[in-house]
This record gives structure tokens, sequence and C-alpha cells, in this order.
């Protein structure tokens, strides 16, 4: 039996230095994919299939010529058809962009392999320091509360950025500023599992182990945390999609840089 994992990282700053930043930033996350024996098969620097750097092998020199010599923003991305298979889209490479995102989502994952990403996770959140991110996996059970319970990782970095963060995920990351909001004691005393990371945010399970927990239990700690966040106003509202609304003290975080 296998899972569908996908990590989320909304708002990140390792792609928009100089050029070469960028590189070693990246290159940080794909070696550490290599060593953990999950590294890309292909890199594309378009979606269009004519372009000449369409799905080709990594890793390449070419690869690493254009993303060192090429001016202006690159589209990036990154196959894996190899079990774990996987798609990585590692965000946009342009140096001050304001917003950003990263996304990663395999497939086809065995569940003795789920720890590990867990692992791998928390190590891509060491480089690119989000300002929120998540970790979760979709659930057999054919409820509205499952299929609702990552919807965290469809908010996009511009969304998140005006109106806050919709919930929270089986794993959560908080950036300096939104974890300086946040009372790791009270986050500890709703059962919740906080590390403090050593870039000065704040990891946070739902369970000691998460990938192990039913999911009932899982459900009933997301709706604690969240109703922790939506007391501090800290949660948008993302009822209505074309009416979206910040949470009422969102506007305090909105100062990342």
């Amino acid at each position: 039996m296998t899972v569908q994992l996908a990590i989320k990282m909304v708002r990140t700053g390792y792609l928009s230095g100089k050029r070469a930043e960028a590189y070693k930033n990246l290159q940080s996350i794909l070696t550490l994919l290599e060593e953990m024996g999950f590294a890309p098969d292909t890199f594309s620097f378009s979606d269009e299939p004519n372009h000449p750097l369409y799905h080709k092998q990594f890793p390449s020199p070419v690869y690493d010529n254009h993303f060192l010599t090429t001016e202006g923003q690159l589209l990036l991305y990154f196959l894996r058809e190899k079990k774990p298979a996987y798609e990585f889209y590692p965000g946009f490479v342009s140096e001050k962009l304001g917003y950003n995102s990263l996304s990663i989502d395999f497939k086809d994952v065995s569940k003795a392999q789920v720890a590990e990403l867990f692992e791998v996770a928390s190590a891509i959140a060491q480089v690119t320091r989000p300002l929120f991110g998540g970790l979760g996996f979709p659930w057999e059970a054919e409820t509205a509360e499952a299929e609702a319970f990552n919807r965290m990782l469809n908010t996009d970095s511009l969304e998140l950025f005006k109106n806050g963060p919709d919930s929270v995920a089986i794993r959560t990351w908080f950036g300096p500023a939104f974890a300086a909001q946040l009372d790791p004691a009270a986050l500890e005393k709703l059962g919740l599992v906080v590390r403090r990371t050593d870039w000065s945010g704040l990891e946070v399970d739902l369970a000691e182990v998460p990938w192990a927990v039913p999911f009932e239990r899982l459900a009933e700690q997301k709706a604690a945390f969240n109703r922790y966040l939506n007391s501090l106003g800290l949660l948008g509202d993302y009822s209505r999609t074309l009416l979206r609304t910040p949470g009422r003290n969102w506007q305090a975080v909105q100062a990342f840089g």
C-alpha cells in the first residue's frame, strides 16, 4: 500500500538573492534528496514541450550553466519517475522577488518511507525558512473533513501573504515573525509537539509520531490548533472563493522580508 505525501513552503526567500546564492540554496535541497535516495531524474526550465530545456536528464552541466548565466526570472521544476515519484517546483528564481513558494508532491510512497520524507521536509524548511509551511497526505476516509484535511497545501503565497493561512497541517512550520506571536507552552497544552528551529522558527506536529496516528485523532488536534490560531486572529477566511478575508490580526505579520 502506498500513500501520497505533499510538502508546501510559502513565502520563501531562498531563490530571491544573487543567482549564485540561489543556485547554492537550491543545490543543498537537491543534494539532500540525492543523499536520501530521492534524486530527480529530469529538469525543465519551461512547461512548453518544444522548449530546448524541457524534461532533460538531471544532473547536467546544461542545467548548471543555464541557471547561473540566464538573466531574468526562471521557471524551473524537477521530476522523478522512480518510486517514490514526485514533481518538485522550487519556486521562481528571481532576484528580490517578493512572493514565492515551494511545493514537492510525492506519489507511490511506501509506508516505510513516510518517516524519511518527514525528515526531508524539515531539512527543506531549514533551507527555505518559510513564512509558513506544511506537510500532509490524503486519507482513505471518504468524508468532507478528510478531503479538507490538507487544504492549506492549496494556499498560494500571495493569498497567504494577504490573508494568512486557512489551516495548519500534519506538520507545520512558522517563520520567526509568525512564531513570535505564538505561545509554545499553550501549544503543548493542546497536546501538540513543538520544536524550536535553528532558524528561529517553530515546527509543530499534531502528534508525537503523526504518520502513525489515526485520522480521527489528528483531525481533533488540527481543529484545536486552528481554534488557537483563530483566537489570535491569525487565520484567514477562505470559505468564499471570491471574497477571502484576512484574520483580524494578520496585518501584524505582513512585514516579512
